[in-house]
């Protein structure tokens, strides 16, 4: 273990359960500014000692020991070593609460108490770092103010504007074909990577059309670079023998590795329309999560359509009304019109 710093361990008392707390130091003495991690992505350290499970959490928070800041990183009730049961929202406020009075009865603690996320700091250590340090008054600060800071995808670059929706947008048909398939909730299909509001982080997608109920579209190649900047949307034009069914839209950008996903929507005949008649061509609307990405010429993208996506979204039974209060599901023959359905980006200026 490191001896720069001091590490160590300790079972803080939490609503009758002991919740497993590593503290890192960046000197064996003195007062320091105090950042919280406090994580439930923790499985792999339910069989390891606890020795090794501090060894592990200083080798990845130990930057933070390096600016001067005591790390104080919890396991959350019922993850990693610590006891009880892991209910999601529960008992998170009872827990953190007592972690900060348990901090703050500490003799290294000075009076500044900062809250981190261990596995999703939006703009990196360093920028997270350089954030705390400004609300200190030891520095300016590491983004503009009154701006949208986000990261351009393959521009490779931080930005900060106000991230206003550019005006002009290009149509992009989906091909001329009009497509039927058989969606079969017991069979669904599914795709790889989590995306706009689900676990796993991108991953480059199967081969196009990979499964029969899986429509796979590319667009034309862009003629030049073109940044997109702000909220995909796409119309959809399709058909169904059933009073409800799902379709599922995912976006992927064709990269030399394979196709990159960018974003992914999914809706319901009845969420979108309100009633639906069997049989009759509709159409229907996605919006998908703001973004901001870099298309060089030559590049396309890639427009996957389905009616499932189990690995992220609950298989919807292909009957109309109230999921949970239904037993069985059926078969649905879905039909998707695609020279009548179009995806709209939005282009900004470089």
């Amino acid at each position: 273990m490191n001896s720069k710093y001091v590490s160590g361990f300790v079972y803080v008392p939490s609503g009758g359960e002991t919740l497993y707390t590593n503290v890192l130091l960046p000197e064996r003495e003195g007062k320091f500014p105090t950042v919280i991690f406090r994580n439930p992505y923790v499985s792999w350290a339910e069989n390891a000692t606890e020795e090794k499970v501090t060894v592990e959490c200083l080798r990845e928070l130990e930057r933070w020991l390096g600016r001067g800041y005591t790390v104080v990183h919890q396991h959350c009730r019922g993850t990693g070593k610590s006891s009880g049961d892991f209910i999601p929202y529960l008992n998170e406020h009872e827990d953190s609460n007592n972690l900060y009075d348990w901090v703050r009865r500490q003799p290294f603690y000075n009076g500044e108490l900062f809250l981190s996320g261990n596995r999703h700091e939006r703009f990196g250590p360093v920028y997270e770092a350089d954030w705390f340090d400004y609300i200190r008054g030891l520095r300016s600060s590491p983004v503009e103010l009154g701006k949208v800071t986000y990261y351009s995808l393959f521009e490779n670059k931080w930005k900060s504007d106000d991230f206003v929706p550019p005006e002009e947008e290009i149509v992009l048909p989906l091909g001329q074909n009009t497509v039927t398939y058989k969606y079969n909730p017991y069979d669904p299909p599914s795709f790889k990577g989590g995306l706009s509001t689900n676990f796993g982080g991108a991953e480059f997608q199967d081969k196009p059309n990979s499964r029969h109920d899986i429509i796979s579209v590319y667009v034309a190649p862009f003629p030049s670079d073109t940044l997109v900047k702000g909220r995909i949307r796409a119309k959809l034009v399709v058909s169904s023998d059933r009073e409800d069914t799902c379709f599922v839209m995912r976006v992927s950008i064709e990269k030399e590795r394979g196709d990159f996903p960018l974003r992914d929507d999914i809706t319901t005949l009845c969420y979108a329309l309100g009633d639906y008649t069997p049989g009759e061509k509709a159409e229907i609307d996605f919006a998908f999560d703001e973004h901001a990405f870099l298309i060089r010429r030559g590049e396309r993208l890639r427009v996957d359509v389905a009616s499932a996506d189990s690995a992220h979204y609950v298989r919807h039974t292909n009957l109309k009304g109230l999921y949970s209060a239904q037993d069985r599901a059926v078969v649905a023959k879905n039909t998707v019109y695609l020279g009548d359905s179009c995806l709209i980006i939005p282009k900004a200026e470089q």
